[in-house]
């Protein structure tokens, strides 16, 4: 508004502001009330009320404009109620008759039944036939007398912040407004000298006295905002409009005006409107450009700006809206806190990271959940919240930093999984950790299974029971056909039989050679079998000049297959001991029978070797 505009603005004002001036100047926090010149048709709207024969009157409550209000009790149900009144009788008789304003509060007040107005119960007449408008009555203190007081607020309602108490209790206002204004009621009067808390917290907005209607219900009961020419309301929170004037533009945003400078009082102490003079008074409601704290929270103050628009058409449009904007900022203030512990839990998690942490008693992980949960909460309640995104994007990219420092690039993986934006270089470091995790543990997963005593299990004891049963065999008919068949078994025969059994065990082992090969137990079999009969064939073979008795390599044989058993069995398969041990005692009891029995020597010890295998590797559940 430029200058000359405002100060046309401003004299205007003076003008409507005329007959109030000296309430402008020395009550400009009380509310300034419309004449009471009588209308016409009062007699019918005002009709006739019960008699007051069931209600007991009592001591005075308080006093107020032209209203005395009592305590009563109504008899039927011995319930104490509050009887609001004219103060002087004798003013009903005159020019100014408040008889139809209080009617009319007391019909406004009947009409809106909400749990954040106080209720009307009922109309009587005295004996002079004035009105006695029954009430509830209420506990408590006034909203303005515990605005700023933190001590009784937290000692009677046990609220620690004092600031989200009041924004809770001006939400509760809004929800009596927005009602109001569903019936088409403008209250005009909204401020915390007129909202009752009481001592349960109820909340209360009372004082409808000059409160108008948006529609006309053809009754007369109440006054229509298009009538409305007069200046009413309270000057340190009164709209432009209020003001008066031809051409009313009373409407609901009125109250939103209303309800942003209780908000203004809330953050600032004072109400919006102060001046020194009249005219800096007027002014300062034509202009409504308030000053803040700037301690103030941001968000509402800009709330109250927007509220306290001069121009209707660029206030909030409703109480709704109004109430959403506080509600969101309360809901921020919850996700701020969240916030808040969640960068603590945070601090405290990177204090415990190390690379030498032990995983089963590290108190970081409860850290990191809980501080993920407190973010994640955060968002949920103010999504947008950067905050509480910028925090959790910290959480994880750390831990997953941590997780990588403990070798666990899977863990890592999860906890970046959360994140849409993860560091790229973090990523790939964590997808190579993966990548070199999985190919050790492949390795390892080949380690074990060619460890692991049950692969080819199956096929091992067969082919052991097999070859078994024929190096049993061999050695006995051999010595059958020495000593009883006239046949005598040279040197030669051995180093043939020997060959013939190595050429049998490589033909098993070609036909089975994935299963002879998958582990390492057997491997180590076939090659202990192969060294074996290459040492039969070997000594037979030092046998063919004749200088040496053919029973001396045969017995050395029990010696070299003995310690090949003992090896296998200290190395990959200790069960096998008992062959080790059959073959070296076979070797000692040659010495006492002769070495010419060590062809029944050998085959009994191969007998131990073949039941030996066919125990172990024949049980059931074994794997081919």
């Amino acid at each position: 508004m430029s200058a000359p505009d405002r100060e046309v603005t401003i004299s205007r004002a003076m003008t409507l502001a005329a007959p109030h001036t000296d309430h402008l100047r020395e009550s400009p926090r009380s509310t300034i009330r419309p004449s009471l010149a009588t209308e016409p048709g009062y007699a019918s709207v005002v009709g006739a009320g019960a008699s007051a024969t069931g209600l007991q009157l009592g001591g005075v409550l308080g006093e107020g404009g032209m209203g005395v209000v009592r305590v009563g009790t109504q008899r039927a149900l011995h319930r104490e109620v509050a009887v609001k009144a004219l103060r002087d009788p004798l003013s009903a008789r005159g020019d100014q008759d408040p008889t139809l304003p209080l009617l009319r509060e007391a019909w406004v007040t009947g009409s809106l039944e909400h749990p954040n107005i106080a209720p009307v119960y009922d109309i009587y007449r005295d004996d002079a036939g004035l009105p006695l408008v029954i009430l509830k009555k209420l506990e408590g203190d006034d909203w303005r007398a515990l605005m700023h007081d933190p001590e009784t607020v937290r000692a009677r309602y046990d609220a620690e912040d004092l600031l989200e108490w009041n924004l809770r209790i001006l939400l509760q206002v809004c929800n009596a407004v927005r009602f109001a204004h569903s019936r088409g009621i403008v209250h005009r009067d909204i401020k915390p000298d007129n909202v009752r808390i009481g001592t349960f917290g109820e909340v209360y907005l009372l004082d409808w006295g000059i409160a108008v209607s948006l529609r006309d219900d053809q009754t007369g009961r109440f006054v229509l905002a298009r009538d409305v020419r007069e200046m009413a309301g309270t000057p340190t929170y009164m709209a432009p409009e209020m003001l008066g004037g031809e051409g009313s533009r009373i409407d609901e945003r009125t109250d939103v005006y209303l309800l942003g400078a209780v908000l203004y009082e809330i953050l600032c102490g004072t109400p919006p409107h102060q001046g020194d003079t009249v005219q800096a008074l007027l002014g300062s409601i034509v202009l409504s450009e308030p000053h803040f704290d700037p301690r103030a929270p941001r968000d509402l103050v800009r709330i109250v700006r927007r509220a306290m628009q001069p121009r209707q058409e660029e206030r909030y449009g409703t109480a709704e809206a109004f109430q959403a904007d506080v509600q969101a900022y309360l809901r921020h203030q919850a996700a701020s806190r969240l916030v808040e512990r969640a960068n603590e839990l945070r601090t405290e998690l990177e204090l415990a990271f190390g690379p030498r942490v032990d995983r089963a008693t590290w108190a970081g992980q409860g850290l990191f959940s809980e501080a993920r949960f407190a973010f994640q909460h955060a968002l949920e309640i103010w999504p947008t919240n950067p905050e509480a995104r910028a925090g959790l994007h910290a959480l994880c990219v750390s831990m997953a930093e941590q997780e990588l420092a403990l070798g666990e690039p899977e863990a890592a993986r999860r906890v970046l999984a959360e994140l849409t934006d993860a560091p790229t270089e973090l990523l790939d470091r964590v997808r190579a950790a993966i990548a070199e995790r999985s190919e050790r543990d492949a390795k390892l997963h080949a380690l074990q299974a060619d460890l692991d005593p049950r692969g080819g299990q199956q096929i091992r004891g067969a082919l052991g029971v097999l070859t078994g049963t024929t190096w049993v065999l061999t050695p006995l008919v051999m010595h059958m056909l020495h000593f009883h068949g006239g046949r005598p078994v040279s040197p030669f025969v051995g180093v043939v039989a020997g060959l013939i059994l190595t050429l049998i065990l490589l033909a098993l082992f070609m036909r089975f050679r994935d299963a002879a090969m998958r582990t390492r137990l057997n491997r180590s079999l076939v090659a202990g079998s192969l060294l074996g009969l290459l040492a039969v064939v070997l000594t037979n073979a030092t046998a063919l000049t004749g200088e040496v008795s053919m029973w001396a390599p045969l017995s050395e044989c029990l010696v070299v297959w003995g310690g090949l058993s003992g090896v296998i069995a200290a190395t990959v398969e200790p069960r096998l001991a008992w062959s080790a041990a059959a073959y070296f005692a076979g070797y000692l009891a040659l010495a006492a029978v002769g070495r010419e029995f060590v062809l029944l020597v050998t085959s009994a010890a191969n007998l131990v070797l073949t039941l030996n295998v066919a125990a172990l590797w024949r049980s059931p559940g074994s794997t081919p």
